[in-house]
């Protein structure tokens, strides 16, 4: 390897006093001539057709256009690199030159017969050669992010990317599992459209669209299971053994299921019914799967009207508290409110015309309860009730006191109750004062005088 490189550099000697010897020969140039072959012994970097910089004298036994040659060589390669930072471009100063580096490859070097040759000193024109290469690099990477972009816009090449990942297992797995599942959404919606032409009730439609949803659910995840089974591998196995974790840190919710379960098809309540339970009163606006939402009654509002607050009960509870339902089978209420009587009117007229307001008021009422407590007695193990209202006298020390029973919808109580005290004083007004109304009243009279004398006996003492 030495023989070889000392052979090189023995001919690139003999070549070079064989061109110094011509050029002693040769007659003299005219100036034009020797500035225009100077010229043309400087060696241009160019890269895509641009010039980036001159190189203008020779290094050892290369000439400037080899140089230039080089460096344009050595630049391409660098733009090979998709990851090169041109910021990686840096001038390292050395003794006899200034090297132009990127990394560990040296681009170029800039000599001091370069810097003579450009007028310029080393250091500063080592600058501009960097300068130069970095908005080269800055440019080409701009136009080949362009170029790939415009490139993977072209429909042939969409077309074969998306041809690509439609045959991916993976995403032909995701593909079935989404076609699967609007198919099944589709289906589950055209169910649940066609459900008022076969279930007439609105609480069992309302319920029957509640079981599809869930249904559906239910079939997607298991579509999913069987699509993804050689992915999931040992899933089996983990989530058997995961089984009784999960049954102990999620009872709470196990037992809503248990209790949305249990209400669905239990007969329990059903969404517009009024219930009670724990205290809490109100009116079925939803059922889920976890949770019975409320419109709560009563509370600081009298006569069983909306509070405006939501309640959400968890559907657990109807295992562990007692429930009252208001309406159920039997949507209808007995209700009861007394009327004192002064004692001293006519207790006849009273009783008459408290029964004539009482019948009159609650004449919808009563033929409608009656329906339904039929319904009741073929349905439970109950003797026949009293539907139509009662009117009972009682005395005590202040007053005669009625009591008038009769029968309401659930929703009406304080409306009815509203209706029959009007009727009442609208009738008691027209005796004239046959009947009046009994009060607690008391009267306060004036303290009789009272004449105190008091008899002063003096004791005589008889000192004789």
């Amino acid at each position: 390897m030495t023989t070889k490189s000392g052979i090189q550099l023995s001919l690139l000697t003999i070549t070079g006093w064989l061109v110094s010897l011509c050029l002693i020969c040769s007659p003299a140039l005219p100036a034009d001539a020797q500035t225009t072959k100077s010229a043309q012994k400087h060696g241009f970097v160019i890269l895509d057709g641009k010039q980036l910089f001159v190189i203008r004298s020779n290094l050892g036994p290369f000439s400037a256009e080899a140089r230039a040659t080089n460096v344009a060589n050595r630049l391409k390669k660098l733009l090979a690199d998709p990851d090169i930072n041109p910021e990686s471009i840096s001038v390292l100063n050395d003794s006899n030159s200034t090297e132009i580096i990127a990394g560990e490859l040296i681009i170029t070097s800039v000599t001091d017969a370069d810097a003579k040759a450009a007028d310029r000193n080393r250091q500063q024109l080592a600058e501009e050669f960097a300068g130069s290469l970095r908005t080269a690099i800055e440019a080409n990477k701009a136009q080949q992010s362009l170029s790939g972009a415009l490139e993977n816009a072209r429909p042939s090449y969409f077309g074969k990317s998306f041809m690509n990942l439609m045959m991916d297992p993976l995403s032909l797995k995701i593909i079935t599992v989404s076609l699967g599942a609007l198919i099944i959404s589709i289906v589950g919606l055209l169910i649940k459209r066609s459900l008022g032409s076969f279930v007439k009730e609105a609480s069992h439609r309302y319920a029957s669209r509640k079981i599809v949803t869930f249904m559906g659910y239910l079939l997607i995840f298991i579509l999913a299971l069987v699509v993804f089974k050689d992915a999931l591998g040992n899933l089996a196995l983990i989530v058997g053994a995961a089984t009784a974790g999960v049954a102990f840190a999620l009872k709470d919710v196990i037992t809503s299921l248990a209790g949305w379960v249990a209400v669905t098809f239990g007969d329990f309540y059903k969404v517009g019914d009024r219930i009670q339970v724990g205290g809490i009163k109100g009116d079925v606006i939803d059922v889920g799967f976890a949770r019975t939402t409320l419109m709560e009654l009563g509370e600081w509002v009298q006569g069983d009207l909306y509070t405006g607050r939501i309640v959400r009960i968890a559907n657990g509870f109807i295992f562990k508290e007692p429930m009252f339902n208001y309406s159920g089978d039997f949507p209808y209420l007995w209700d009861e409110i007394t009327i004192p009587v002064k004692y001293g009117s006519d207790h006849k007229l009273a009783d008459l015309l408290l029964k004539t307001v009482v019948t009159k008021v609650t004449e919808v009422d009563v033929s409608n309860a009656q329906q339904h407590w039929e319904r009741i007695e073929r349905k439970y193990l109950v003797e026949s009730a009293r539907i139509e209202p009662m009117v009972t006298m009682a005395l005590n020390d202040n007053w005669i006191e009625f009591t008038i029973r009769y029968i309401v919808a659930f929703r009406m109580r304080r409306l009815t109750k509203d209706s029959l005290f009007r009727g009442i004083m609208h009738e008691f007004d027209k005796t004239e004062g046959a009947v009046e109304l009994a009060s607690a009243t008391f009267q306060l009279t004036d303290i009789p005088p009272i004449d105190v004398r008091i008899k002063q006996c003096r004791k005589e003492t008889n000192d004789e």
